[in-house]
């Protein structure tokens, strides 16, 4: 059996956060069952992915805004998803300036195959469809992974 985690900023381009390259962050952890330990992973099935996600939903409905949940590439996830009015970071020149709702997210989720079980946080400002994207490519790479070479 092998855990592992990692973490990794992630850019989005909006003009209400000019100061922040990086205001998004994802997040990975990794359990691989190697060998005999597999079998337990077959036993466990998905019931302890099922109870990560319903631990974030429960944690989602605390704030204000209605969670959701949705398959996603081989995984699942829950979801945030909200936009603020924008907080322009410029000084004001009196110019009547229309910015875009500046967008919030925070996701977990979770994949599992026949020998890996991953769970990823996502949260930032940054828009929700990009998030998902980055969530779906992990989901993906996962699916690609060969632990036993690795071995």
């Amino acid at each position: 059996m092998g855990m592992g985690n990692g973490s990794a900023d992630l850019p989005f381009d909006h003009p209400c956060t000019k100061s922040e390259k990086y205001p998004a962050r994802i997040t990975i952890a990794v359990t691989y069952y190697g060998g005999e330990m597999a079998e337990l992973l077959k036993m466990q099935g998905d019931a302890v992915n099922q109870q990560i996600l319903e631990n974030a939903m429960s944690g989602l409905k605390e704030g204000q805004r209605s969670p959701m949940r949705e398959k996603l590439g081989g995984g699942e996830i829950v979801y945030a998803a909200y936009e603020s009015e924008c907080q322009p970071e410029t000084i004001d020149t009196g110019k009547k300036t229309q910015y875009p709702p500046t967008p919030h997210v925070k996701l977990k989720g979770v994949a599992l195959t026949a020998n890996v079980r991953l769970e990823v946080d996502l949260e930032g400002t940054i828009s929700f469809d990009l998030a998902k994207a980055a969530v779906s490519e992990v989901f993906e790479n996962l699916r690609k992974a060969d632990f036993e070479k690795a071995r």
